[in-house]
């Protein structure tokens, strides 16, 4: 263990980790903290092997702001910094979270910046409650105006943290700009990648190519003076536009 100083009147007491009922007093550089000796020890092996040396007949170190633990080599901010780790309860620690990924949605958006986009499927793992809710829409409107090798990296990381719906859209915002956006593109996609993609597109047009086709139901509402004074829903069959000019036309430019 370091040797106290023989005085601490330089010093000044944090405030915010002084703590009223702490058992050990530490210094670093010339700020003291007044912290728990378990909470210490249970966070760092290195804690628990310097508080658990012998004293032998010396005054115990740390027992008071005369006589505080001196740790040389490391930075107030940084002591602060474990103690936040320490201390901090869960509920604060969602808050700290949601304000920080706040934060980089508000610098993606201005910047566009691809570490800040990766930040955010990384807090995502977190499974902070309710981050999902406003950081997915924000992050699909950013892939609806982004060029495929932007969405490339984002259908990445989004495979990387698991996060289902963020994959399906960039896949599909890349299947609907077509082969040619992303064939040879600067993104350089893995062979698994490009035959994800080619699968997607031809799944897409196939059903694209089918809808019209397709008799689908749907309910059609009449009037109360049309049902004879009652309301009536009544289930009716859509027409079939395969047959029409317009379809032909249609298809044709697909």
């Amino acid at each position: 263990m370091a040797t106290a100083l023989s005085s601490s009147a330089d010093c000044q007491k944090d405030s915010t980790y002084f703590i009223a009922d702490g058992n050990v007093v530490l210094r670093v550089e010339t700020t003291l903290f007044n912290v728990h000796r378990s909470c210490l020890i249970q966070a760092s092996t290195v804690f628990a092997d310097m508080l658990s040396l012998p004293q032998g007949e010396q005054r115990v170190e740390g027992q008071d702001v005369a006589h505080p633990v001196v740790l040389a080599g490391d930075t107030a901010d940084e002591f602060r910094s474990l103690c936040w780790a320490i201390y901090t309860r869960p509920d604060q620690l969602n808050t700290y979270l949601k304000d920080m990924a706040s934060a980089l949605c508000k610098l993606a958006e201005f910047r566009g910046s691809d570490d800040v986009v990766n930040a955010l499927f990384r807090v995502h793992l977190c499974d902070i409650e309710g981050f999902d809710s406003w950081a997915e829409p924000f992050i699909k409107r950013l892939a609806d105006s982004s060029q495929p090798p932007m969405l490339i990296r984002m259908m990445r990381a989004a495979v990387t943290a698991k996060w289902k719906t963020l994959e399906y859209h960039t896949l599909y915002r890349l299947v609907s700009d077509g082969p040619n956006s992303w064939i040879g593109s600067a993104a350089d996609l893995t062979h698994d990648e490009t035959f994800r993609l080619l699968r997607g597109y031809f799944n897409m047009n196939e059903f694209v190519y089918k809808l019209p086709t397709i008799d689908l139901p749907f309910e059609h509402q009449i009037s109360m003076a049309q049902a004879g004074g009652r309301s009536q829903t009544i289930p009716r069959r859509t027409a079939k536009y395969a047959s029409s000019p317009l379809y032909s036309s249609w298809r044709t430019q697909l």
